[in-house]
């Protein structure tokens, strides 16, 4: 038994791979209880993070802290723009619990109780979930918002794929927020309480700098089929295009080193393509990470990006290889023009697309 004991302790530096599968053995051989010999009111105490007691109303953070779970990922878009923007909205008391660490490394059920725990314990008003799976207890969440009258914000990603697959968690929720108008208006007509909200960015965090713009044409993202051919095709051209991310062999930027390639590049590519589909388009929050640097944004064409950017004044549009190159060649030129734009962009993302605005209209 002790050396069973020792065995998971060693597993606590292992990866997050090797942890899911030694405690799925441990569960399917209805070990768990030796994973973790302490009782619930400890591990709450331990697993639950407190930034601020103040009295003030209080939110329960839950996020991914490391992209996909995966700290060789780096830290996670939730990370960086809903938690560290909660973190400075001083008028709100904080706590935050890795309910999806917990998961990994104690299973459903005790991750469950341990924040059931945490709730009645800390007397939370607003739990705020960033949705990555849905291994949630729905009577827990019911019971949160029904009987103890916990305001339960659902902030729903890739609406466009997962809405039936969410359909259950949301009945759950007090607000479902989706950046995606067709979801939004279906979820109304349902009876359920949608609200639409934009991505944005955390201006605290994607800033302007006074920094040389020494490279001509970047994008920081992942590389797949579609970005490859595009990219392939304008170094063929002749344009000086760097390309960073997984996939590209220039491996990935930390944040740091991000803002300052956006701050350094005269302009900066989004595509909007969903990855498997590249018929499939949609405003994506890097958008909004680019203008808030002050950079001038070139962006795949998408249906409703005009809704929140003016189009020739914000940023720029392009449909195909052949426009994107003309595009580039064109605002290389006019230095004037391009810098008119990314300020008008810059602008307009700090009047209407900060994060500190949007979680303050949700959570209110």
């Amino acid at each position: 038994m002790n050396k069973l004991i020792m065995f998971v302790e060693k597993l606590k530096s292992s990866t997050k791979f090797q942890i899911d599968r030694v405690r799925r053995f441990f569960v399917n051989k209805k070990y768990t209880r030796y994973l973790c010999l302490k009782n619930i009111e400890v591990l709450a105490a331990e697993e639950s993070q407190i930034f601020r007691l103040n009295g003030n109303h209080r939110v329960l953070y839950i996020g991914l802290k490391y992209d996909y779970l995966d700290a060789s990922r780096g830290l996670s878009y939730e990370e960086y723009n809903f938690f560290h923007t909660l973190l400075n909205i001083y008028e709100l008391d904080l706590l935050r619990f890795e309910f999806y660490e917990c998961y990994v490394k104690y299973g459903r059920e005790k991750a469950c109780s341990i924040l059931k725990e945490i709730v009645l314990t800390y007397k939370i008003d607003t739990i705020f979930i960033t949705l990555f799976e849905d291994y949630f207890e729905h009577s827990d969440l019911k019971y949160f918002r029904d009987s103890l009258g916990i305001d339960l914000v659902l902030w729903l990603f890739d609406d466009d794929k997962r809405y039936h697959k969410t359909k259950a968690l949301v009945d759950c929720s007090s607000k479902a927020v989706t950046t995606i108008a067709e979801r939004h208006h279906k979820r109304l007509e349902m009876g359920l309480n949608s609200v639409l909200c934009q991505f944005s960015a955390n201006h605290s965090i994607y800033r302007k700098m006074d920094l040389t713009k020494d490279i001509d044409v970047s994008f920081v993202g992942q590389c797949f089929e579609d970005r490859k051919n595009y990219i392939d095709y304008l170094l063929k051209e002749g344009i000086n295009v760097k390309a960073w991310g997984n996939g590209w062999g220039t491996g990935r930027l930390g944040q740091s080193e991000l803002i300052e390639v956006y701050n350094r590049s005269k302009i900066v590519l989004n595509f909007s393509a969903a990855f498997g589909n590249p018929d499939l388009r949609f405003v994506k929050g890097r958008i909004f990470e680019i203008t808030a640097t002050g950079a001038f944004l070139l962006t795949e064409k998408t249906d409703e990006l005009d809704l929140y950017l003016s189009i020739g004044t914000e940023c720029d549009i392009f449909d195909n290889k052949e426009e994107l190159l003309s595009k580039i060649n064109y605002y290389l030129q006019e230095e004037k023009e391009r810098e008119n734009i990314a300020m008008n962009g810059y602008n307009r993302t700090l009047s209407d697309y900060t994060y500190d605005k949007a979680l303050r209209k949700i959570i209110n």
